[in-house]
């Protein structure tokens, strides 16, 4: 079922979509968005955190993989749930992107969809669950890779797709299952274990 959003939602995105807009992020949030950094991220930080072993690479990519599905999966489960209507579909006056061009919706929008897959916010999710698991995995690119969850997660709410709240709680979707996935391979990993949390040496059984 969908639920009324509160009024620090409201004003929060209401502060981002509209209050701070600027002709650099209406270029630039689009980009950020887009799926394609996220794995641009995924393999810069496997490729600072493993420097040698090339299988130690595509098991430490499997990992990364994985908690992205597990996160992904968890996060379509509560869109059904819920069915919360994105703001772009719910309010007049939002700013948001369609067919690579910024629109707004009139003053006189009137919603007619009745559910929606606002909540929670799946780029969220993945975003954290890549950023979690590459920061429990190696240590070198763990001081830059939240960089990566924070500006997809703005980006969603600037776009007019997500409530701040979709984006919170897509987080800790995120963040629970990049810590399962990890947590499970760790403890699957018996005899020859190489993975240690944290650690610089590269991550496979």
């Amino acid at each position: 079922m969908d639920f009324l959003t509160p009024a620090w939602d409201k004003w929060l995105f209401w502060l981002i979509n509209d209050t701070l807009r600027a002709r650099l992020l209406d270029w630039l949030m689009p980009w950020v968005s887009a799926p394609v950094l996220l794995w641009l991220v995924v393999g810069a930080g496997i490729a600072l955190g493993v420097r040698r072993y090339r299988w130690a690479q595509l098991a430490g990519l499997m990992v990364v993989l994985l908690a992205l599905g597990v996160a992904d999966g968890g996060t379509n489960l509560l869109k059904k749930a819920h069915g919360r209507l994105r703001p772009l579909n719910a309010m007049p006056g939002v700013h948001f992107v369609e067919d690579g061009q910024w629109q707004v919706r009139p003053p006189d929008f009137v919603p007619t969809k009745e559910k929606g897959s606002s909540y929670p916010s799946a780029h969220a999710a993945n975003a954290m669950a890549a950023a979690v698991a590459i920061a429990l995995l190696w240590r070198g690119p763990r001081r830059y890779v939240w960089v990566l969850p924070l500006v997809v997660g703005y980006s969603r709410v600037y776009l007019g797709k997500h409530w701040p709240s979709d984006v919170f709680m897509g987080w800790l979707t995120g963040a629970g299952a990049a810590l399962l996935v990890v947590g499970v391979v760790l403890l699957l990993c018996v005899g020859g274990l190489r993975v240690r949390l944290p650690s610089t040496r590269p991550p496979g059984c």
